[in-house]
């Protein structure tokens, strides 16, 4: 009981901060205080905010070492180290900060009950597939077909990048339907083609692609991404479409990790994944609202957030590619 006390007490306290956090950039504090060190008072005057709620939020970003109090002048100032990065960057932080507080303000005021006889989000057609029919079997058909044309330009754009024996080995992690897999195999005939998934995305993909004489030459395996003992170690390309928003920043950062560690020196890594655009945000809203309530961690990683994991595992960005509403990163080992 004491833990999911201290659980429960550990959200409320991550709320509060955001919504300072939140506040922080609205006001522009950051940027007030890399002008000069302040007072609360002249920061307060800068900033046009209640002389109470500055120093709240004062508070909380010396908590937060973000911000040295001055006992000398009573004046507050951004910490040496953080100070370069933070106004070198303030602008993308600070949208990156308001898109989240618009997606919090979202949760609060949900378009759509997570749960009640009137909650439109029934209506939807991946919500009907789950509860219909066949449930996992007639949802992996439905993103197949959703996802066709995306993996028709995918497999033209590589056959156009690279040489048809470019590849001995390929690897579609999460593959599920076999949409992207189906294709590969027919752009790069000579390359050992996996798709592996969960034991029951496997059985159903199965099931939906029985006479399909494609997926006939593509290897379904069934493997987790998170165990190591799941990949080979030597593959010269690893597919991942729409995976990453499925789990927590530490997971993305986990499965990306997993694919280098198992590709060639020189083998190239394809992210496919929803375009994180500010001018889409109402979409971007409730796609994370529905990954976060059906995975429990799951959300729509920025563009941003995507690119610093894959700085961070040292890949060379090789090309980016568009098509629609997804947006492909390809790097290299």
């Amino acid at each position: 009981m004491k833990n999911i006390r201290q659980n429960l007490i550990g959200k409320a306290v991550a709320y509060r901060d955001s919504m300072a956090l939140f506040w922080v950039f609205e006001l522009d504090l950051i940027k007030h205080l890399g002008a000069s060190n302040l007072t609360a008072q002249a920061l307060s005057d800068a900033s046009k905010a209640h002389l109470s709620k500055v120093h709240a939020l004062l508070a909380f970003m010396v908590e937060v070492s973000l911000v040295a109090h001055n006992l000398e002048d009573n004046t507050f100032s951004l910490k040496a180290e953080n100070s370069d990065y933070l106004l070198e960057n303030y602008a993308e932080l600070k949208d990156e900060a308001c898109y989240f507080r618009e997606q919090l303000e979202q949760w609060v005021n949900l378009s759509f009950p997570v749960s009640g006889t009137d909650a439109d989000d029934s209506e939807l057609p991946e919500s009907k597939m789950f509860n219909e029919g066949n449930g996992l079997v007639e949802y992996l058909r439905m993103v197949k077909n959703a996802n066709k044309a995306h993996a028709e330009f995918l497999a033209d754009n590589f056959k156009d990048i690279f040489p048809s024996d470019m590849f001995n080995k390929v690897l579609d992690l999460g593959g599920g339907h076999g949409a992207y897999s189906q294709l590969i195999k027919a752009a790069f005939p000579t390359a050992e083609v996996q798709l592996v998934d969960l034991p029951n995305t496997v059985a159903a993909s199965q099931e939906i692609n029985k006479g399909n004489a494609a997926m006939d030459q593509v290897l379904m395996k069934v493997g987790d991404a998170f165990d190591t003992s799941t990949y080979d170690n030597n593959y010269d390309l690893i597919l991942m479409n729409d995976l990453l928003h499925s789990f927590s920043h530490e997971n993305k950062q986990l499965l990306v990790r997993n694919c280098v560690e198992s590709l060639n020196n020189g083998g190239y890594l394809a992210i496919s994944k929803v375009k994180h655009a500010f001018t889409e945000k109402e979409n971007n809203f409730n796609l994370s609202i529905k990954l976060n309530v059906n995975t429990g961690t799951g959300y729509l990683e920025s563009d941003h957030e995507l690119e610093n994991i894959l700085k961070a595992q040292n890949l060379a960005l090789y090309k980016v590619i568009s098509h629609g509403h997804k947006v492909t990163y390809i790097v290299r080992k």
